[in-house]
């Protein structure tokens, strides 16, 4: 059987980590002026508080981690790591349509290049 508590609890510490990054270019937004610092508050607010529920749900529970864990960990890892990234893209509306955000931001994270931004 699977064991869905310790794969949420990882991947709750991952959204509390990609979370906490969110928050450092809002310094150089507020540097630079560019208008772009609450947009990345509120996604890094977001992001930490739904991984912090994850983490403080899933925490006195089993944790044992086998193969499939591992793979599921990882896939959904990888999921619910883009999707929230692409939150500041949606809420500061520099790209308003969702796939168009997912699909910059697996560019991005992914390091392919490809880009919709002109």
């Amino acid at each position: 059987m699977i064991n869905f508590n310790a794969i949420f609890q990882i991947i709750g510490y991952l959204l509390m980590i990609v979370g906490v990054f969110m928050f450092l270019p809002i310094g150089f937004s507020i540097y630079y002026n560019s208008g772009d610092g609450l947009s990345l508050a509120i996604s890094g607010g977001i992001t930490v508080l739904v991984g912090f529920i994850f983490f403080t749900i899933t925490k006195n529970k089993d944790h044992n981690v086998q193969k499939r864990e591992g793979y599921l960990i990882v896939s959904m890892g990888w999921v619910f790591m883009l999707l929230f990234s692409a939150l500041p893209y949606l809420i500061s509306q520099a790209i308003p349509s969702g796939t168009d955000a997912f699909f910059e931001t697996v560019s991005g994270m992914t390091t392919t290049g490809a880009s919709i931004l002109s």
